[in-house]
């Protein structure tokens, strides 16, 4: 299974595994904290609405567990791998442990938007699924593996050509 919690979103996918990774459903809660919230479901080519509370992360977290745990297919799931926005230095993906928890709980204020929330659904899982394998993948991994092309600022080459431009677009973007 997976979640992606979003600014607004919270997005999941179950997944079985055979020879090849097939899909069985995705689903998302949108408009988080807004009247119009809503959680749709695709499953077997079909598209469904459910109800849930989604006034705030909190309520949308706890109202999308409760969903899970009531699918039949839930008692199946393994593990869990979560979209982790910001993860500073790691560039892996990291089975979740109370250490990498601690360490992502102290960088919140680099990603106010998505790292609270993540963090929350990993905990939440965990107290209530202890036995879930649940793993963080991290969006600073994709970002270590891109061509320097494409880390380069739109600056033209003229202006990064000048020591003292470059000196200080080291110091103050990098």
């Amino acid at each position: 299974m997976t979640i992606n919690a979003g600014s607004s979103s919270i997005k999941i996918a179950f997944y079985t595994m055979a020879v090849e990774l097939q899909q069985n459903l995705s689903g998302k809660i949108e408009h988080i904290g807004l009247k119009d919230a809503l959680f749709t479901i695709h499953q077997n080519n079909t598209k469904s609405e459910v109800a849930i509370d989604a006034s705030n992360f909190h309520t949308a977290i706890l109202s999308l567990i409760d969903w899970l745990e009531k699918q039949q297919w839930f008692p199946n799931v393994k593990a869990i791998g979560h979209r982790i926005v910001h993860g500073m230095k790691h560039t892996e993906a990291e089975v979740v442990t109370d250490g990498l928890l601690k360490e992502l709980n102290s960088i919140t204020d680099y990603d106010p938007n998505h790292l609270p929330t993540e963090i929350e659904i990993i905990q939440l899982l965990k107290q209530k699924h202890p036995q879930l394998i649940q793993v963080a993948c991290f969006d600073t991994a994709f970002h270590t593996t891109i061509p320097l092309v494409a880390k380069t600022f739109a600056i033209p080459k003229k202006i990064l050509r000048s020591r003292h431009t470059a000196l200080w677009l080291s110091r103050h973007l990098v």
